[in-house]
C-alpha cells in the first residue's frame, strides 16, 4: 500500500455490478459472438444488470491504471501483460482471464 500513499490514492471502492473490460489498442479485443463488437458486448452485459466500461491500458500513466482497476467489482481482459494490474483490485473482486485457443485473427 505504500505505492498508494505515494500517488495520493485512498481507498476505492467498487460499484457492485462495475465490469471493467481491458482492451489492447491494435489487437486482441473482446467483443460480442453475435455483433462481432465491443458494443454489442456492452449491450449484452447491460441485460444483465452490469455496467460495463472500458479501459485501455497501451498508452495510459501508471497512475491512471492504478486508479481504474482499483474501481471495478469485476475485471475482464484478454491475456497479456496489462493483468500485472490485477494487484490493484480489491480483494473481494472478481478476474475473467480471456485466452485465445488459436491465437487471434487479424485482418
Amino acid at each position: 500500500m505504500a505505492i498508494r500513499r505515494g500517488l495520493e490514492l485512498g481507498r476505492v471502492r467498487a460499484a457492485p455490478r462495475s465490469v471493467l473490460i481491458l482492451q489492447r489498442l491494435k489487437d486482441r479485443g473482446l467483443v460480442d459472438a453475435h455483433s462481432g463488437t465491443a458494443v454489442g458486448l456492452a449491450a449484452a452485459m447491460c441485460k444483465l444488470g452490469l455496467a460495463p466500461r472500458f479501459a485501455s491500458f497501451d498508452r495510459a500513466p501508471f497512475r491512471k491504471q492504478v486508479e481504474t482497476i482499483s474501481s471495478a467489482a469485476v475485471l475482464v481482459s484478454p491475456h497479456g501483460s496489462q493483468l500485472t494490474n490485477l494487484l490493484w483490485l480489491d480483494p473481494s473482486a472478481a478476474v475473467v482471464e480471456v485466452t485465445f485457443r488459436y491465437a487471434y485473427c487479424q485482418e
